[in-house]
């Protein structure tokens, strides 16, 4: 050790010592008993709780100042105690590296514990313990606590097992930064300086406190009981084969008592560690956060404990106007008004902190004191949906109300809904003998309810069933599942059982909602959530409502405004029930026995809905529910106004049609028009009809490529001008054909989508280790990427087409990582030899937690002229991380990664599977999404979604937001297809976006032993329609007939053709013969229409009528008696039906004087 290292650590110690006396007397004052040491001895804790408390005073030894001679055990090699330190060398787990063995079975039985020490971590980030006590034997230790003061990606971590599963115990850890980390809350950061690390266990939870702040509690319901006997515990190491603990310890405290935040403030700030100024700087911020009233008339409440923990005690500079426990006596009858300073002193760990606070105290004023009372008074409502209370009095002051409406509200507060909400003002007049005054308060009355909202779970006893599930209905209407049946609520995953039992619906005084569900009715806790429309639930509280042992099966809610607290009757499993009330949903009075309220039963509920309760809702608030939740179906087509063109002009009908939704949303698909009736030459009204283009994508079972699973189209229109797909996916394994699959990168190309079925594939890259490489199309073996080859993607980015994809770095299958390849933008992508592999993508310089794990599934996208890669990262559960990239070197990220999501739900993982991976983004005009699989790959596989503003910060994880359930499921198929997921999004020949995913067929296709999870090649690539509804959402479970309804599938308009009045195509001729001495006229009309036409002639010698064929002749002969006839003329009207319009045609024919004899 250098001399300057040496000298800080030995004044630090110095520090230490000073306050040790201090500490002593901190840990005796939570016993409630103080003994002071013996002078010049070491400090003995006197707490009678503690187990252990090792201070390193003594060198060479890890004694027990507790009194209770839990001496510790040095064991290895490295470890020293030296300056009431205790340092710890680090090394393998087979190194023989120095540690600190507790006494034997100390932590047996220990349901409760308080277990705090300093540690000067330079271990580093990664897997290991600093302190540690659980199961000695097995290959992993089946039960345990384990401390880790820097994890993986850099968090505290205190965790316990919650659960048995002895070959993978890890995967039951609940607490600060578990491996899975939905069973718990994040660690703050933490790195090589001191600092305290505190963890208390209890039978029901465990809470992690950093350098004396809460972190978090996380419920539990194992307790160290059940591990058994026989524990080891440890400083330094675990009994799993990690690496040792490296770097300093001290003042290491075990105790059986569960110390509170308070308690653990004051042993943080009891330490030489902390300097006096940093104690001071923590109270002046208690000191702010307690505020007073300006003024007080009534006993002031004041707190004897700071936010910090920090202890309070009061002065007052008039303690005979406001006392130091706050009881005020205010100046007599025109007196003057006193204002007294009370000061309030703050000490936490030796160290106080004063601060003055002013309240000015009335004189007695009958008429001011009354106006007090009707300005602090509240009626504790906003909005009205039922019967209110309006108090009589309040003290000793009377109450009298007045309506502005009363047919609405009447002045017993009785409530009539109308048919539109309407506002009403309650008038309250205030009065004590002749004093009186008045206050108006104005509230909303909310529209007469005209139907139900039901909510309820569904049978199959699973963390997946028992959800919240909506069903709604009109009154006289049956009631219609919301999103198909399927939860729209899960709670956080690890809360209590994870499951809902009974969940309700009830209306807060603001007109929003709430939703409070028991916690399977296997205890007295409940879930509680706020929701300003029940779409979208926010805020959950998992709280106990009783410490009275009440197993709640059922609570059922209603606000008290004069209260202004809920009644929360709490159904007991034995069929008892209790009321208790509460403001926040977070402290509950004591329960008191109430006569059991019949429960209501729902009528009509789908098949499979239990435990169903029903509120009655206003006709928009069902509207909005249907259109937010409900299917999204076809209502209307438009494709615009009837066309009007000139005789001669081109037609030009519109291409698409605008398709109108239930929700309110459109969309446009393509039309295809028969024209084969309208004649643009010809003036007349036609009739054409249009098919509307509705894409189907694959063969008659919807597959597009068989045998690709994790399916990428990309489109490109700029290559050469006109519209290319590009298809890639995984190329198959199955476990007959070990080593084979896996292997390679492919690629295809289309003009068309469907075109990508049958489009020639060629390999692009082959494994460093795949089975029989043929590289006759100019394609490599790579040079450092071996088999898993997963899930590629192709892109175009900053000009240039990149292939990402998932490879293993060596022969360990499992050692993947995203890699990343590359080919010029001005070359052919589909030529292999164009390519060339870059290798594997690289963490941003200090990012300890992007690549550092099993990590896969790569994809990219830009927004807002910004770069960034989003992957899935296994460092226990699989999570999603994004980082920014610079477009010219996308292997390299540029920012450090933040954590996108972690699986929090149950539908996001199986018993085990945690999983969330295979990110594909798509955007709208407003909206950033982020598609993802979650659970297992099988039929449990499904499809969720994050979105962000295009315009926020999308590195800043709270500008995400998570869709709490899935948007696609196995269920939305009906039974034809299983576990889809592992998407990407492509724009089809219209424009519109469509979602390419893989799915199994229900029924399997391959032998057993030879399908089955990521060795099934019957994952296959499919189509289907994205829908952006209303809200902004994307929709993908829309069917073929809710995106068009049948009845719209053909379309009509009216085309007119504008121009001259028509005409017919007929001529017409007189000839004149001579018979017997006689005149015999013949008049001949010729059609020159494809259709026929009626000619009425009309002559001096005669009239005819007669029927001329399409494009023929017709003649009329006529006999004249006389042998000589005078010239005149012949009126032909000639009469034809042409493309439905009657057209006329009038001809003169003249002839001349004919003479027979």
């Amino acid at each position: 050790m250098n001399q300057t290292k040496q000298s800080r650590e030995v004044a630090e110690k110095m520090r230490a010592t000073r306050k040790r006396t201090a500490l002593a007397c901190a840990l005796a004052l939570l016993a409630g008993a103080f003994v002071s040491p013996p002078a010049g001895a070491d400090p003995t804790t006197t707490d009678p709780n503690i187990l252990a408390h090792y201070t390193f005073e003594t060198a060479g030894a890890v004694t027990d100042v507790s009194g209770h001679g839990n001496n510790g055990t040095l064991l290895g090699t490295g470890a020293t105690v030296s300056n009431g330190v205790l340092t710890l060398p680090g090394g393998s787990a087979t190194s023989g590296a120095g540690y600190v063995r507790f006494p034997n079975n100390m932590f047996d039985n220990r349901d409760t514990l308080t277990i705090s020490t300093w540690l000067k971590n330079t271990t580093g980030a990664g897997n290991y313990s600093a302190m540690f006590f659980g199961s000695a034997t097995g290959t992993y230790p089946a039960q345990y606590w384990l401390l880790n003061p820097r994890n993986g990606s850099n968090q505290f971590k205190s965790v316990i097992t919650n659960g048995s599963a002895p070959s993978s115990p890890w995967s039951t850890e609940y607490g600060i930064s578990p491996t899975n980390a939905s069973q718990g809350i994040a660690g703050p950061v933490t790195d090589d300086q001191w600092a305290m690390y505190t963890t208390v266990i209890t039978p029901t939870s465990i809470t992690g406190y950093y350098n004396g702040s809460l972190i978090g509690t996380v419920a539990t319901t194992r307790t160290v009981s059940q591990f058994g006997t026989g524990l080891a515990g440890f400083i330094g190491r675990s009994t799993y084969s990690d690496i040792y603990y490296k770097g300093n310890v001290d003042d290491v405290l075990v105790s059986t008592g569960a110390y509170s935040g308070a308690q653990v403030a004051d042993l943080y700030h009891s330490n030489g560690r902390v300097t006096d100024d940093q104690t001071r700087t923590v109270l002046a911020a208690d000191a702010d956060k307690v505020t007073l009233p300006a003024e007080a008339i009534a006993d002031l409440s004041l707190p004897a404990g700071g936010a910090s923990g920090s202890i309070v005690t009061w002065e007052s500079d008039l303690p005979g106007v406001i006392s130091a426990a706050g009881a005020v006596t205010r100046p007599g009858a025109g007196s003057a008004d006193a204002t007294v300073t009370l000061t309030a002193t703050f000490t936490l760990g030796g160290v106080s902190y004063a601060r003055d606070y002013a309240v000015t105290v009335p004189a007695v004023d009958d008429q001011r004191d009354l106006a007090r009372i009707a300005d602090a008074f509240t009626l504790g409502i906003e909005v009205v949906s039922d019967d209110i209370n309006l108090a009589d009095a309040t003290g000793d002051f009377d109450i009298s109300w007045a309506s502005s409406a009363p047919a609405i509200i009447a002045s017993d507060g009785a409530v009539t809904r109308q048919e539109a909400e309407t506002e009403v003002t309650l008038t309250a007049t205030f009065a004590r003998g002749d004093l009186n005054v008045t206050r108006d308060y104005r509230v909303t009355v909310l529209a007469a309810a005209t139907g139900d909202v039901v909510s309820y779970v569904a049978t199959g006893g699973t963390a997946r069933t028992e959800a919240l599930h909506l069903a709604i209905a009109t009154d006289g209407d049956p009631l219609v599942a919301l999103n198909n049946n399927k939860p729209v609520l899960f709670p956080r995953y690890g809360t209590g059982s994870s499951r809902f039992a009974n969940p309700t619906l009830f209306r807060k005084p603001d007109g929003s909602f709430g939703l409070i569900a028991t916690d399977n009715a296997a205890n007295g806790h409940v879930f509680v959530y706020d929701s300003s429309d029940l779409v979208t639930f926010s805020n959950q509280r998992y709280v106990s409502t009783n410490s009275q042992g009440i197993v709640v099966s059922r609570a059922d809610v209603a606000y008290d405004n004069a209260l202004a607290a809920y009644r929360v009757v709490l159904l007991a499993t034995n069929g008892q029930a209790w009321e208790v009330t509460t403001s926040d949903f977070t402290k509950f009075s004591a329960p008191v026995q109430v006569t059991a309220p019949a429960v209501v039963p729902v009528p009509g509920l789908p098949g499979n809905a239990i435990e169903a309760s029903a509120l009655r809702l206003t006709a928009e608030e069902l509207s909005n529910l249907d259109k937010r939740l409900g299917r999204i179906t076809n209502t209307g087509i438009s494709v615009g106004e009837d066309v009007t063109i000139q005789a001669g002009e081109s037609l030009d009908l519109p291409g698409k049609a605008t398709l109108d939704y239930s929700d309110g949303s459109t969309k446009q698909l393509g039309v295809t028009w028969d024209t084969s009736t309208v004649d643009a030459t010809r003036p007349g009204t036609y009739t054409v009809t249009g098919t509307v283009n509705q894409p189907t994508y694959g063969d008659a079972d919807g597959i597009l490529v068989p045998e690709r699973a994790d399916p990428w189209v990309f489109r490109d229109d700029t290559r050469t001008g006109s519209t290319e797909y590009y298809f890639t996916g995984s190329y198959p394994t199955t476990q007959q054909v070990p080593g084979v699959g896996y292997d390679r990168v492919v690629l295809r190309r289309s003009d068309t989508i469907n075109g990508l079925t049958t489009a020639k594939e060629e390999v692009l890259l082959w494994s460093r280790n795949a089975a029989s490489p043929d590289t006759s199309n100019g394609s490599k073996v790579a040079s450092g990427a071996y088999r898993y080859f997963w899930a590629p993607e192709f892109h175009k980015i900053n000009g240039d087409w990149y292939i990402l994809f998932t490879s293993s770095r060596s022969t360990n299958v499992w050692d993947i990582r995203p890699a990343i390849m590359r080919c010029d933008g001005d070359l052919d992508p589909m030529v292999a030899s164009n390519w060339e592999e870059l290798g594997y993508m690289k963490a941003a310089a200090g990012d300890t937690a992007a690549f550092a794990n099993f990590s896969l599934d790569m994809t990219y996208f830009e927004n807002g002229g910004k770069h960034y890669m989003i992957w899935a990262e296994k460092p226990g559960s699989s999570d999603l991380r994004m980082a920014e990239i610079d477009p010219s070197n996308p292997q390299q990220l540029i920012s450090r990664s933040i954590l996108l999501s972690t699986p929090n739900y149950a539908w996001e993982r199986t018993s085990s599977q945690v999983i969330n991976e295979g990110p594909a983004v798509i955007k709208s005009d407003n909206e950033v999404f982020v598609f993802f699989s979650a659970s297992e790959v099988n039929e449990t596989y499904a499809i969720g979604m994050l979105r962000a503003p295009t315009d926020g910060d999308l590195m800043d994880p709270a500008t995400w937001r998570k869709t709490g359930f899935p948007l696609l499921t196995s269920d939305d198929f009906g039974g034809a297809q299983e576990g889809p997921g592992h998407n990407s999004f492509t724009l089809d020949a219209d424009g519109n976006p469509v979602i390419v995913y893989h799915a199994r067929p229900a029924k399997s296709e391959w032998a057993p032993g030879a399908d089955g999870g990521l060795n099934d090649p019957s994952r296959h690539a499919r189509v289907k329609t994205v829908h952006f509804a209303a809200d902004g959402s994307a929709v993908l479970n829309q069917t073929r007939e809710e995106e068009l309804a049948p009845s719209n599938r053909t379309v009509t308009l009216t085309v007119t053709v504008e121009g001259a009045e028509p005409s017919l195509d007929v001529s017409a001729a007189v000839v004149m013969r001579c018979v017997v001495g006689r005149v015999t006229p013949t008049v001949r009309v010729t059609n020159g229409e494809g259709v026929a036409v009626a000619a009425d002639i009309e002559a001096p010698f005669g009239s005819r009528s007669l029927s001329v064929a399409a494009e023929r002749s017709g003649s009329a002969a006529f006999t004249v008696r006389n042998s000589t006839l005078a010239a005149g003329t012949v009126e032909v009207t000639a009469r034809a039906t042409v493309n439905g319009a009657p057209v006329t045609e009038e001809l003169s024919v003249a002839y001349d004087a004919v003479s027979c004899s």
